[in-house]
């Protein structure tokens, strides 16, 4: 009978003496379980965001491919251009010239 009252006295204590711990270990695992899920929330919009800038830099390299375009015929024109005015600038010399 002693021996059984002792076992139960440590075994109360033991239990008493560890409900601090288990409250305080679920308090813990309840705010590691909150923080896991706003960080799981602001991966989600960090995502959102790499994805959008993505979009934006596929946007714009389409873009500079177009402007790309754009200066390579503009830079053709001028080339033709100048080509011309040389054409006609020689017609004038040898017009010139002959008279």
């Amino acid at each position: 009978m002693k021996i059984r009252r002792k076992v139960t006295t440590a075994i109360l204590t033991a239990v008493m003496l560890l409900s601090p711990v288990m409250e305080i270990s679920a308090s813990s695992l309840s705010d590691a379980q909150k923080e896991k899920e706003n960080l799981e929330k602001q991966l989600e919009e960090a995502q959102g965001v790499i994805d959008g800038l993505k979009d934006s830099k596929a946007d714009i390299q389409t873009k500079v491919k177009e402007l790309d375009q754009q200066l390579t015929s503009i830079s053709l024109e001028i080339t033709n251009t100048q080509a011309q005015l040389e054409e006609k600038s020689a017609e004038i010399t040898d017009t010139q010239s002959e008279l």
